[in-house]
This record gives structure tokens, C-alpha cells and sequence, in this order.
């Protein structure tokens, strides 16, 4: 059957039903993906092997080669033969996998005055088939593969499918956005369209031309229109054109990131054309897996097809794993559950860790983190295949966050150790950002987060303090006696010989309120030796008893002190972590037996499966659904209780039919199912709403530096990054005003008044019910939220319009008033405006 798109909502019945029709079996017991130990660099920065190259065979003129390494924005020399030259030093560390930042051709330089700036990053890439010769060359590429492949290590690279450089410009000069609601894309007859109809590859895209987009399309000079590679790419109707994104709702899709080139993804010549650039490199360079840059700035539909079709030429054992910049588990997942990938960047672990870490932060932060990881169990991946990581290039080091996180500056290199024995102790596969084990700081993100590792010659850079060290930054960072180092070292080894550690499944058994313990056992479910680890960010010892499954442990990492078994109470001193061995393997136990449980009420847009087992604690259970009796497809395998996995109703119809599998394997190969039905209805409409509008009053003004940031029911895509929020774009004379997107069946939304810093407008978080207002009035300081507002004061027989333009463009316009709507009006009135509003 056709399946119509609307939200959806099920019923699930929790009675079993009769086995009459084959499904999927169970997965194996103890499949087990290895989890690599990454070392994250970018080229330029780590380690100069061919001087030649400095200027990629440019002229002098450092606008025109981008090479001037006293400028933290320019190319300082490193190159991929420099990465060859110190693989002893990156092997020193433990690490199994290279990730590197772009090394496709950039241009070279973009931007003017102040704010030029060159591609030595690799996220401004024309040539898509060649290597940025300020890097080497492919034979360069192909070597390095080969020794790191000799020494047992993987090759990643960092590829971008969202934008190109930033060539394209617009006629009009203008670049503010302009939604798809004000200008919809037309196609060569002027029809409008709604492209993401066509996005799934399943009918053919209209035809379109440069008329087809709010803004119209054109190149600076001859050679732009040229620049690109492959020749498709110098199409402009590739791309968006809908101008500059600001991050939120349906521009961080559509629109243009930092103003670079946004392909227009929902294509099918795209989505074929990038799939066979990078399909390209696999085969002809042998490399193991990518990083995916920008991946929640691609519509969702591009990523089953993309990941299918390098999965087809790929490996077996290929990974990739995608940029989806936000903390919130419950929108990065669904780039693992619907858009196939087979992990994302765990930025949640990061901003957890950093806050347990660098701020004193609560271990029960870390056990509700570790919670949401059934939230990224779908078809043979998880959570343990997420890359976990304490900063990047992006945001800022860890050295940075904990040197500005207000604790005592004589704690700060037992922090960032304690910050790299959470990461490589805990499930996922652990990230290593160049630089951080050498105890680098910086003043922020970006640019500042960017340091050489060999001596620089940037002032920026020889004003950071290092941990761990004397030396400075000029002089060359790869010092493998540094404390850091020698910690990631020393834990990689830990990992290496205990693979519980490295691949086991994790369960939280303890963790304080506030500063303090988080304990937690890992298991290999092939040897069923249980460890049990803590780590304790309070300034004093603590001591807590956990439960486990073992009777006895003894000592492997870290100097605290355990007594007992299967109670074990635990010392773990201040700023450490402790790790212990049980002394035999966890027993099986009876025949497996499973019960299914469901939502106990409709659940709009995404059923939760739980299964019940009893028997053996390290069974499997593999959850399968089929829809109106239709193929079955398998959800996920669930590695521990409670066993639980998520299935997106998004796009099913109402009445619907769907059938639940689930199948429990135990260590001996022993299985049982149990089959539920269930119904899919359209959720209750009540007082749901699609748009927040929040109110906000600073009697002296200045609101350019304050946003809205929120949470609870509102549209995935309109989640932000602390402390980045809504801006206050909108104006009127009550002061700014910020439109929030709501997601279906919307009914609480919490919010806060924030500025870049992070400085909040009041502490209170404040909350409303959207199913009662829609549109609420804040004050500065003032913690109270008012549903009402009482300035200016509206005198009788006067209206209050308000008027939105996505771009920004006002001038010139108004509203003519008036009781009918003629092609002229008669006997309307021009509204007036008033000074300095958006409303008339």
C-alpha cells in the first residue's frame, strides 16, 4: 500500500499472537563490532614533511597561496608526509584509526579586509577528485595508507556532501534568507513545487532553471563558473539559493552554511554525484571509513541512499559515522534510526563529560546519558559504535574547557587525565583531538583550537598556556614522557588487554546526585567476565557499594580499594578512576523466556518495544516489525536491560496494521520469541499549534547579543547548541520577539534568555503549556511569564499588524487596510508604521 506522510500515533496490543509466518532470527550471541581508538588531526597543523609544498605551487602572495603560518587563519606547511614521518608517535598512543580534516583541493583563500581567511582546513573544497596540493599528492595518500595499513592502522577521511566553497553569488546582492513558505521553488514553467516530495528518489525531479529560486544565481568572473570538479557541480541550480542560513528551523537544511555553497541535496543528480565522488576515493585509495561533516544540515532523505551506495562498493568492515552537532540524543539518533548511518559523533558524551569534568558536574548527568543509548539501537549498531570525544577543532580542546571551568588551577592536569580515563573506559570508540595529549589549551573554538604541533610561529598560539609542561609552543609538541600522553597510553594498553573495556556491554550501577562516583560494569559477552569502573570527580575520596553479577574482583587500573562481590564497596580517591576484575565468568543460567510491553497509551511518531527476559544477563534480543503484513525488517538487537528499541511511525498511515518480533539468544544459543500486534492512529489533534512566539522586553535595548534557547516539544531541526538559541528577530513596540517551531502533539516547551557568553537573562528555567498559549511576554530580570502584555496600550477601534520577511527587506513595504480586497483598493488607507517596528 501507498503510505501517506502525517504523524502517527499506536496502540499496541500486548498479548502474543500465533507464530504463522517466518521473520528474522536472532542475532548471533556476542557479535561484537571492535571499537577503534582514534587520533583526530588536521594536516596543516600537525606536522610539516615537505616544505615544497607549503604554497601548493602558488605565488608568493599569501592572498593568493593562503601560506603565512604567523596567521592562525592561513596554511602553516603540514601535510600528509608529516602525518608518515610521526606514525611511531600516533602508534605510541595506542591508536588504531587516523581521522584527518578534508584534504580535497580548497580554494585557497576567501573573504576580504578583516575577514579573509584560507582553506587550510579543508571545508572550502572546488576539487572533489583531487588532493589540496598544499598537502601532497595522491601518491602521498596511497602511501600513507599502505604504512599505516602495515602498522594495523585505519585511514579516515573527512568528506562534506552539504556545501561546496563559497563561488555562487546572487544578482539582488542580498543574502538573507527567504523561506520556502514566501518563495517556493518553481519549476521552468513558473509552477510551484515542494522539493521535498521528490527527495526519496522515488519520482522524478522537476525540471528547473535560474528562475526557480528566490534569489537568481550567478558567478563573479568567467573562472568561477569553471572552478569546480566534478563538472556538475558548476551548475547553479545544484544548489539551494535561498541564501544565508542562521541555523534554525528550515534554513539549517536550506540555507547556506557561513555562506559556502549549499547543495541541493534533495536531488537525485546530487545525491548520485556525491555518492560517486566519494565511492570514487574508496575504491582507488583503500581508505577504512569516513567522518561526515555538516550531517544535520542534509535533509534526511539523502542518507539511506547515500550510506547504500557506499556501503556497495565498500568493505565489509567500512564505518562512517556523521557530524550531527547537538546534545540531545533524542535528534542525533534519528541520523542512526531513520537516516541509516551507522553512528554519529557522540556530542552528548561530550557535553556531559565536560561538564562532569572541567565543572564539578553531576554523575547522575553521566547514568542519564548512558540511559538514551537504546535510543541508537537499529538494524547491527548501537551506541557502542558511537566516536566519543572530549572537544574538536570546532568547539574548543578539553585542556581549554577545564582551564576556564573555575576550579583550582592545581587540579587541572588531573582533570584532563580523569577526562580521558571517563572516555576510554566507557563504551563507544574514543577520540583523541592532536594537541590534547600534549596538554594544549587555547583561549576558545575555531581558530583558537587550532595549534601547531610543531613550533609555531603563530603569536595567537605562543600566548597558550600547556598542561602538564614548561615548554611553549615554540618549540615542537611531541613529547611522548608528557603526563598525558603517557595516561592515553597507558589506558589504550588497558583497553587493548581487556576487551570488556574496549567492546563490552555497559551498565550503570551507580551514580551520586551531584559531584562524586559514577560506577559501571563492561562485559565481553564472548568471555562473560564482568569489570566493574568508577570515576569520582569530587575534590575528597568517596566510597559507594554497588550490586554486580560476580562474587569476587581484583585490582587492574588505579589506586582505590574494593572489598566483597557481589556487593562490592568501592574507594575511589579524588580526581581518579579505579577499574576491577571479577574472578570468574558470569553464569548463564536457566532457558530464556520473553514477554513484550509497549506504550501504554497512543504515542505520536515513535512506538518504544520493550522486551522482558529472564535467563541468562548477557542475552541478546533482536526486534523486528512488518507493516499490513508486508516484509519484515529488523529494528535492532538490544544488548542488556532493559531491552529496549525505538521504531519511527513517521509517514505510516492511520489504521495501519504493524507486528512486533522479539527473539531473546542466550550465550548457549538457547531462543524464544514472542510476537504483538499493534495499530497505528493519527494522534489527538486537541490544542496542538505549530509556532511558539516568545516576547522579550530590555527597557535599554540592546538585544543583538540575546537569544532564545529551548527545549521539550519543539521540531528537531529547531534544536540548538547551547548557549546558542533563536535570535530575537522579530521587533514591535512591546521590544524583540523569536518564533519557535513546535513539533506535532506539541504541549510543553521550556525556555531561557540567553547571550553567547552563556549568561542567562534570569537563572529560573521557565516553562508553557502550548496547548493553552501560543504567544508569551518576558522582561529582562523579571523570572515571571506573562501570557498577557500591556504596552503599548491599544486604543479602541485600532488593529496591531505584524509582518515577517525572511530576508529582511522592508523598506519599501507596508499594508493597505481596507473591508474588501479589490485590485485597487477604494476608500483603504495606507497603514501607517511605526518608527523603528515591524508591525503597522
Amino acid at each position: 500500500m501507498k503510505l501517506r506522510s502525517f504523524a502517527a500515533a499506536l496502540v499496541l496490543a500486548l498479548a502474543p499472537v500465533p507464530v504463522s509466518s517466518p521473520a528474522p532470527a536472532a542475532a548471533p550471541q556476542g557479535t561484537v563490532h571492535r571499537a577503534e581508538q582514534f587520533y583526530f588531526v588536521l594536516p596543516d597543523r600537525f606536522a610539516n614533511g615537505d616544505p615544497r609544498n607549503d604554497r601548493g605551487g602558488l605565488a608568493a602572495d599569501r592572498l593568493v597561496s593562503g601560506y603565512d603560518p604567523a596567521d592562525k587563519g592561513f596554511y602553516h606547511g603540514g601535510d600528509l608526509r608529516g602525518i608518515i614521518d610521526k606514525l611511531d608517535y600516533i602508534q605510541g598512543l595506542g591508536t588504531t584509526a587516523v581521522w584527518m580534516a578534508p584534504v580535497f583541493k580548497n580554494r585557497p583563500v576567501q573573504g576580504s579586509g578583516a575577514d579573509v581567511s584560507a582553506g587550510y582546513h579543508g571545508y572550502w573544497i572546488t576539487d572533489f577528485t583531487a588532493l589540496d596540493p598544499h598537502f601532497g599528492t595522491k601518491a602521498d595518500l596511497r602511501e600513507l595508507v599502505g604504512k599505516a595499513h602495515q602498522r594495523g592502522i585505519k585511514i579516515y577521511l573527512d568528506i562534506i556532501t552539504n556545501h561546496t566553497a563559497d563561488v555562487i553569488r546572487y544578482a539582488e546582492n542580498q543574502y538573507g534568507y527567504v523561506d520556502k513558505a514566501t518563495e517556493p521553488y518553481r519549476d521552468a514553467q513558473g509552477r510551484p513545487f515542494e522539493d521535498r516530495n521528490y527527495s526519496d528518489g522515488s519520482r522524478a525531479f522537476p525540471t528547473v532553471d535560474a528562475k526557480s529560486f528566490p534569489y537568481t544565481p550567478v558567478f563573479p568572473t568567467p573562472a568561477d563558473a569553471t572552478v569546480k570538479v566534478p563538472a556538475w557541480l558548476n551548475d547553479p541550480t545544484m544548489y539551494h539559493n535561498r541564501g544565508d542560513s542562521t541555523f534554525s528551523g528550515e534554513n539549517s537544511e536550506y540555507g547556506d552554511f557561513f555562506g559556502l555553497d549549499d547543495l541541493w541535496t534533495e536531488r537525485p543528480e546530487v545525491v548520485q554525484g556525491m555518492t560517486k565522488i566519494y565511492a570514487d576515493w574508496v575504491t582507488s585509495m583503500g581508505v577504512d571509513g569516513f567522518r561526515i561533516d555538516t550531517t544535520k544540515h542534509v535533509n534526511m532523505d539523502f542518507w539511506p541512499r547515500f550510506t547504500r551506495g557506499i556501503e556497495a562498493v565498500a568493505p565489509r568492515d567500512f564505518f562512517m559515522f556523521g557530524e550531527v552537532y547537538s546534545a540531545d540524543p533524542q535528534f542525533t539518533s534519528t541520523y542512526v534510526r531513520q537516516g541509516e548511518l551507522p553512528a554519529t559523533l557522540d556530542f552528548p558524551f561530550q557535553e556531559t563529560a565536560r561538564n562532569y569534568v572541567a565543572a564539578g558536574g553531576s554523575a547522575q548527568a553521566l547514568a542519564d546519558l548512558y540511559a538514551a543509548d537504546a535510543l541508537y539501537t537499529a538494524r547491527d549498531t548501537g551506541a557502542g559504535r558511537m566516536p566519543t570525544f572530549l572537544g574538536n577543532h570546532d568547539m574548543g580542546r578539553i585542556g581549554s574547557f577545564i582551564a576556564g571551568g573555575g576550579t583550582d588551577p592545581a587540579t587541572h592536569l588531573s582533570r584532563d587525565v580523569l577526562a580521558h580515563e571517563l572516555m576510554f573506559l566507557t563504551r563507544g570508540q574514543p577520540v583523541v583531538y592532536s594537541g590534547d595529549e600534549q596538554g594544549f589549551t587555547g583561549p576558545g573554538g575555531d581558530k583558537d583550537a587550532r595549534q601547531d604541533m610543531f613550533a609555531s610561529k603563530t603569536p595567537d598560539y605562543l600566548d597558550d598556556d600547556l598542561l602538564g609542561t614548561d615548554r611553549t609552543h615554540a618549540s615542537d609538541q611531541y613529547d611522548t614522557a608528557h603526563p598525558v600522553y603517557r595516561a592515553i597510553a597507558e589506558l589504550s594498553a588497558l583497553r587493548a588487554g581487556h576487551s570488556a573495556l574496549r567492546d563490552g556491554v555497559q551498565v550503570t550501577r551507580h551514580a551520586d546526585s551531584g559531584p562524586g562516583v559514577f560506577a559501571f560494569s563492561r562485559v565481553d559477552p564472548r568471555e562473560r567476565v564482568e569489570y566493574v569502573a568508577a570515576v569520582n570527580n569530587a575534590s575528597t575520596a568517596r566510597t559507594v557499594t554497588v550490586d554486580t553479577w560476580s562474587s569476587s574482583f581484583t585490582e587492574v587500573y588505579g589506586e582505590g580499594t574494593a572489598a566483597g562481590g557481589a556487593r562490592l564497596t568501592l574507594t575511589v580517591p579524588p580526581l581518579s578512576a579505579v577499574v576491577y576484575r571479577a574472578g570468574a565468568p558470569i553464569p548463564v543460567g536457566g532457558a530464556p523466556t520473553v514477554t513484550l510491553t509497549g506504550p501504554s497509551g497512543p504515542t505520536a511518531g515513535r512506538a518504544e518495544v520493550v522486551a522482558n527476559v529472564t535467563g541468562d544477563p548477557l542475552a541478546t534480543v533482536t526486534v523486528s516489525a512488518r507493516v499490513d503484513d508486508g516484509q519484515w525488517k529488523v529494528l535492532g538487537t538490544a544488548d542488556r536491560a532493559p531491552y529496549r528499541v525505538f521504531h519511527d511511525l513517521n509517514g505510516l498511515p492511520a489504521g495501519a496494521e504493524l507486528e512486533y518480533q522479539a527473539v531473546v539468544r542466550d550465550s548457549e544459543g538457547r531462543t524464544a520469541s514472542v510476537r504483538s500486534r499493534a495499530t497505528v492512529a493519527t494522534p489527538p489533534q486537541g490544542g496542538s499549534r505549530d509556532w511558539l512566539v516568545v516576547h522579550y522586553n530590555r527597557p535599554a535595548g540592546g538585544y543583538d547579543d540575546w537569544g532564545l534557547y529551548t527545549w521539550g516539544d519543539i521540531d528537531p531541526a529547531w534544536q540548538t547548541q547551547w548557549p546558542a538559541g533563536q535570535p530575537f528577530a522579530g521587533e514591535d513596540a512591546y521590544g524583540r520577539f523569536a518564533w519557535v517551531k513546535l513539533k506535532p502533539g506539541a504541549k510543553n516547551v521550556g525556555f531561557l534568555v540567553v547571550n553567547s557568553a552563556g549568561v542567562k537573562d534570569v537563572e529560573a528555567d521557565r516553562f508553557v503549556d502550548v496547548t493553552q498559549h501560543g504567544e508569551v511576554w518576558l522582561k529582562q530580570g523579571d523570572p515571571a511569564v506573562g501570557l498577557s502584555h500591556d504596552k503599548p496600550p491599544v486604543e479602541d477601534g485600532v488593529a496591531i499588524l505584524h509582518y515577517r520577511r525572511q530576508a529582511g527587506d522592508y523598506d519599501g513595504w507596508g499594508c493597505t487596510c481596507g473591508t474588501a480586497r479589490p485590485a485597487r483598493p477604494t476608500g483603504a488607507r495606507r497603514c501607517s508604521r511605526r518608527p523603528g517596528t515591524r508591525s503597522a
